[in-house]
This record gives structure tokens, sequence and C-alpha cells, in this order.
């Protein structure tokens, strides 16, 4: 059996909003992209996904303290995001890289976060989006593309909307 890359940890992350650098070294919580489902008979019921419908989806930020940047993001508009990650490797071969991961988003704040405030801590709140777009590349390849509003699905290169878009202009 052939070796394969091990991905280690988060080395390095850096976010923009609407173009702006709005943290580093921050959590996100990436979505999870949930399809739809219907059921159908076959020996029984049988849940299939319907690709291209999904559920509502988000991504949060965790960002340290509040200030004008932390207000921006916070507009009840759809904002434009980007998240920078260095993620270390070791790879097959026994040495060590890293992979560059780049998410693309647009979403809506779903809140504002109130969180707490304790002597000695910082406030870290957590700005949820609900998603219209998302798109991730590693080391420059398109991993996968939704884009609700156009009607995009692509995964590993393949457009799963494609067929259903030109048949139906």
């Amino acid at each position: 059996m052939p070796a394969v890359d091990r991905q280690g940890g988060v080395v390095h992350n850096r976010v923009f909003v609407d173009g702006v650098e709005v943290a580093r070294d921050v959590a996100v919580t990436f979505p999870d992209i949930t399809m739809m489902t219907t059921e159908i008979q076959a020996m029984g019921t049988m849940t299939m996904p319907l690709p291209g419908l999904f559920e509502s989806f988000e991504l949060s930020i965790t960002r340290d303290g509040i200030d004008k940047q932390y207000a921006s993001m916070l507009a009840p508009k759809s904002h434009d995001i980007e998240i920078r990650e260095a993620v270390s490797m070791y790879k097959a071969d026994g040495t060590y890289g890293t992979v560059y991961i780049k998410t693309y988003a647009a979403g809506v704040p779903l809140n504002i976060p109130g969180g707490s405030s304790e002597i000695g801590s910082k406030r870290s709140p957590e700005i949820k989006y609900t998603l219209s777009k998302y798109q991730q590349y590693a080391d420059g390849e398109e991993l996968c593309n939704i884009d609700r509003p156009n009607q995009v699905f692509v995964v590993d290169g393949i457009d799963y909307m494609e067929d259903m878009r030109n048949q139906l202009q």
C-alpha cells in the first residue's frame, strides 16, 4: 500500500471581510454542506441526496476583541469573506511542507454577539454568517464551489448543475 501525505495542524490563518483584513490566527468554523434528500422506493425506502439543493449552511469567525473592524463585519448585508490558511504537511517521502488553503464565501451575519466581559480576559465574539456562496481551494486547486444565486455546484471539477442550467435556458 503506497504511503500518503498527512496533514497536520493549522499554522497560521488570516481573515478578510469585504477586502479588509479583520483577524489573524483565530478560530473559524466552516460549514457542513448538507444536501436535501428525497425518499425513493427500492426494496423498501431509500433516502437519496438531491445534488444542488442544500440545507442552510453557516460559517463562523471567532474574533479577538471589539473594534471598528468588528463592527464592519456585522452590517446586515452580504459580505465577501476570504480565509487564508497555512496547514503543516508531513509528506509520504518523509519531508515536511505546507498546504495553502483558501476559502471564499459570501454571507449575511446572523447575529451580533453578546459575549462576556471578565477582568483579565479578552472578549472573543463569534460572528455567524448564513452563506449564499462557498468556494474552497487547496494549493490553488478548486475543491468545491457552491454558488446558490447562480445555481453552481462544483465538486472535484464537475459542475453537477451545469446540465440543468443549460436545459432550462
